[in-house]
């Protein structure tokens, strides 16, 4: 049966830069968001890939450029499965496949396949994600709700976004019984060997040297930023911005059973690093 690794999280939390780090192991092979990629309109003759082609050149996403194309309306289960049989034409057999499409209703989807499936859930600090969040509303500012463009609820309503959504996350894995192992973005970037074994003690693969460079992937899939930044080939950097938004403050601190749901569970590895 064939393995596969979901990396749950929520938008710009960092399942790109996971799904590189984990490419970089002999025995796994990400695929980007696949949900996107066979249901979403994709330009794959402009859109670059993780193996640093276009999607229409890549090894594993040429080939199946034809079949989403002609296939548009085919049941999800059925595109899906294809997607494994050419994993498995492409790879070794033994080669695990990571999908980084990250959403929960993905994720509710891939379960009803019945493949032998385990869950990386992925979170970021809220007060890192609030921040990302305000950035992508200054550079698209007609694309939000009216809660956004009130500034003084803006870090309130990011907050309680960030908040209901993981909420929402751990109560399915807990409920359902998935197998999943929980990490923080900022773990990752803080403790990054340490929690790179973790995480394969929990997919069952040794850890390589390779993996704590993430321009050496052999992921392909969308999301492609880090291969076009030199700066950031060399090692993990965590952006620390964040930390200098003077707002951030003030809303943590009228927000206090947030930020205790933030400590527990973006830190949840931190005494158990050994």
């Amino acid at each position: 049966m064939k393995k596969i690794v979901f990396i749950c999280s929520l938008g710009h939390s960092g399942s790109t830069l996971l799904d590189l780090i984990l490419g970089c192991n002999s025995r796994i092979r990400g695929l980007g968001e696949i949900d996107v990629l066979l249901n979403k309109d994709v330009a794959f003759e402009s859109t670059p890939c993780m193996c640093g082609n276009n999607l229409n050149e890549c090894i594993f996403w040429s080939d199946m450029y034809g079949f989403i194309k002609n296939n548009k309306t085919l049941p999800f289960d059925k595109k899906y499965n294809k997607v494994i049989t050419h994993f498995d034409t492409i790879f070794d057999s033994d080669n695990i496949l990571v999908d980084s499409s990250k959403y929960l209703h993905v994720l509710k989807k891939l379960i009803a396949l019945k493949y032998k499936l385990q869950v990386i859930y992925l979170i970021k600090d809220v007060r890192g994600f609030t921040y990302s969040q305000k950035r992508i509303y200054k550079k698209n500012p007609k694309n939000v709700n009216a809660i956004v463009r009130m500034r003084f609820l803006r870090n309130k309503y990011f907050y309680y976004l960030w908040y209901k959504r993981n909420m929402k996350i751990k109560k399915f894995l807990i409920q359902n019984n998935i197998d999943y192992f929980q990490l923080g973005y900022e773990e990752l970037c803080f403790n990054t060997i340490k929690i790179i074994k973790k995480i394969c003690n929990f997919i069952e693969v040794e850890f390589e040297d390779n993996m704590l460079f993430p321009y050496k992937s052999k992921s392909h899939g969308t999301g492609n930023k880090m291969r076009r930044m030199p700066e950031k080939k060399s090692r993990i950097i965590y952006d620390y911005a964040w930390m200098f938004d003077s707002s951030l403050s003030y809303t943590s601190t009228i927000s206090p059973h947030i930020m205790k749901f933030n400590t527990h569970n973006v830190y949840n590895n931190k005494f158990n690093l050994g």
